[in-house]
């Protein structure tokens, strides 16, 4: 039997779970033929005619070569580009407490936690083999006492805790070089002395270090 090619994949560059399209010669048109692999990782042939495959990209695959092999013969092609995905957030338990977690390409992986605090996980950010989380805690008591820092590979942290019924929050979070940089808020009084509402001035952190920002520095644009 004639050898197969691939002359192009498009795209040449995605996620798990995204389709791609191969287009070459001398595929089988039974999908089960042919065997189509991401530097390595087998992806699922999703339909197939002479000239062109559908495939799946397969989880847990990485950037190199597309490889087909058709009885027993294995043809390398042009290279895929593959991005992992992250996502963090939170789980739940029955008692409305959260614990904090984080997903590569949809795999779940727990974070290091606090006891008697629930946990919520922000940005991510990564910085060569390193994960930076940005994040926080609150306390189960009351008052509440709140935590914020990052978790990096998983392990939390803690750049700043509050007194005790005082609000501190996160939200995002860059690294540059050796330095973790994180926005937020941090509160001026405690909750209860201001009628239930939540009275605080815009902040940010570098490394363990609370910067209070100069309001002379901030601007109404109007577009």
């Amino acid at each position: 039997l004639p050898a197969p090619t691939i002359s192009s994949i498009e795209p040449n560059a995605g996620a798990f779970d995204m389709e791609v399209t191969i287009i070459g010669t001398n595929f089988s048109t039974n999908v089960n033929d042919n065997t189509i692999k991401f530097n390595g990782v087998e992806g699922e042939v999703l339909s197939a005619t002479e000239n062109q495959l559908t495939v799946k990209v397969p989880r847990g695959a990485s950037s190199g070569p597309v490889s087909i092999t058709i009885n027993e013969g294995t043809l390398v092609g042009p290279q895929f580009k593959y991005y992992d995905i992250y996502m963090s957030g939170s789980v739940a338990n029955e008692f409305n407490q959260y614990t904090p977690r984080f997903w590569k390409n949809g795999i779940e992986s727990a974070l290091s936690a606090i006891v008697n605090y629930s946990g919520y996980a922000g940005a991510v950010q990564v910085v060569g083999d390193d994960i930076y989380i940005s994040g926080q805690f609150q306390s189960h008591a009351s008052p509440e006492v709140d935590v914020i820092g990052y978790w990096k590979n998983g392990d939390f942290h803690t750049v700043m805790t509050s007194d005790p019924g005082l609000y501190i929050r996160t939200s995002d979070m860059i690294v540059i070089a050796s330095d973790v940089y994180q926005s937020g808020v941090h509160g001026n009084e405690p909750f209860e002395n201001n009628g239930g509402g939540f009275p605080y001035s815009a902040r940010y952190w570098k490394n363990d270090n609370m910067i209070k920002p100069d309001p002379k520095e901030f601007y109404t644009v109007e577009v």
